[in-house]
């Protein structure tokens, strides 16, 4: 994260990835109940839904979307045959990218209640990430709308 945030307390692509994974696990075990889910697929596709990320770093949103939006995929799938070796990571990541799938979808919610959760405690150092913790929040509302499981959400986040 830019913003003048310390690397010290910086969160690192590994930390992000470990908090989005424990998210998700616990929004698939809430959700197993009304859906099929495959709650392992579901927590390993958290795990490396940043794997790319090792080895270009993070290119934040505004821009990437403002200037790479087209290249940041050829180089996305360059990065992943020319680094990883397995499979299964490749289509783990891959399946997390299209969002096809429910847990495609559960992964990337639980990685934008961890951006969100990470926006929050920079906040409460005094770092301005107002603009994070915004667009996270409306993200998490139009993911968990779409996929009928705002109550759910919002149990996990109020606890």
């Amino acid at each position: 994260m830019l913003r003048g945030i310390p690397p010290s307390i910086a969160e690192t692509v590994s930390q992000h990835a470990f908090a989005a994974s424990l998210i998700a696990l616990l929004i698939s075990e809430k959700m197993r109940s009304k859906y099929s889910i495959d709650v392992g697929k579901v927590v390993s596709m958290t795990l490396v839904h940043d794997i790319v990320e090792a080895f270009t770093g993070d290119i934040v949103a505004p821009v990437s979307d403002k200037y790479f939006k087209d290249m940041r995929e050829i180089m996305e799938k360059d990065v992943l045959e020319k680094n990883i070796s397995s499979q299964i990571v490749k289509e783990l990541y891959t399946e997390f990218m299209e969002q096809k799938t429910i847990e495609a979808k559960i992964a990337r919610l639980s990685d934008y209640i961890a951006t969100y959760l990470q926006g929050l405690y920079y906040s409460s150092l005094g770092y301005n990430v107002n603009d994070i913790i915004s667009n996270m929040k409306d993200k998490i509302k139009k993911y968990s709308s779409e996929l009928g499981i705002k109550d759910i959400i919002e149990e996990i986040m109020n606890n």
